[in-house]
């Protein structure tokens, strides 16, 4: 895939950082390092985006662990079969875990406990029904029917939407996305972030519920996101230091 150069004294990929795509012209997931600013590339859900309000990936399912194995699998092979809770809630599309994560979530018996892997594809699966898993590696150890239980999480660059915090937040767009188009989402570094109030400057910053962000009270489980940079009242955009994935 081709580059450009850019004034900014780097060399940026095919897609603008301030470009949007209705076609998929990066990996999903892939780095982009401007200066002293990380971007991922992400493909958007099904609701527009705003620049400086913090998205997330896909919501994470209740029944995303403990995850039933149906049929075991050997040592050295690269397909898992998991059946669907019957309150999953809705069918597991074809590839609807695609470049996600499997992770061994019960040992049962043998050294399984922890390990994981990244998913090539899927099928489709109704709930209580079985979809085959394709790993891009070879199992390391058998997975064993009745006595190994699985866990995985979709990836979080495919399909983000406004952060509610049901899913770990995934960065803030470089700009307004418009629904199931492509665009680069900030995750490090000097970036513009919508205030839920007063934030002063040097504070450290958590993610509320609706994508803006707010001061840490110290108290509160939500994510810390990063720290201002300058002082802004609520409902400003102001600067501050976004600290998710260097």
């Amino acid at each position: 895939m081709g580059r450009k150069l850019s004034d900014r004294g780097v060399t940026l990929p095919v897609q603008d950082i301030y470009e949007q795509s209705a076609t998929q012209l990066q990996r999903l997931g892939e780095r982009l390092v401007l200066g002293d600013r990380v971007f991922k590339y992400c493909y958007n859900g099904a609701a527009a985006l705003l620049a400086g309000y913090l998205v997330q990936g896909p919501a994470i399912n209740t029944y995303d662990e403990d995850v039933v194995i149906p049929t075991s699998s050997t040592a050295g092979q690269n397909i898992v079969y998991a059946t669907v809770h019957s309150t999953y809630g809705e069918t597991l599309a074809v590839n609807a875990l695609k470049d996600g994560y499997l992770c061994v979530g019960a040992a049962g018996t043998g050294s399984v406990l922890g390990l994981n892997y990244k998913i090539k594809s899927n099928t489709v699966a109704l709930v209580t029904a079985t979809t085959t898993i394709t790993l891009y590696d070879n199992l390391v150890y058998a997975l064993t029917a009745g006595q190994n239980t699985l866990c995985w999480v979709k990836n979080p660059y495919n399909g983000v939407v406004l952060l509610a915090n049901t899913a770990i937040p995934i960065g803030i767009p470089a700009v307004p996305t418009t629904i199931n188009y492509y665009s680069w989402v900030q995750t490090w570094g000097p970036c513009a972030a919508v205030a839920a109030g007063a934030i002063t400057k040097g504070e450290d910053l958590i993610s509320n519920d609706n994508g803006t962000v707010i001061v840490d009270d110290a108290s509160s489980t939500k994510p810390r996101i990063g720290m201002a940079m300058q002082t802004f009242d609520s409902g400003d955009a102001g600067l501050i230091f976004l600290q998710i994935c260097p």
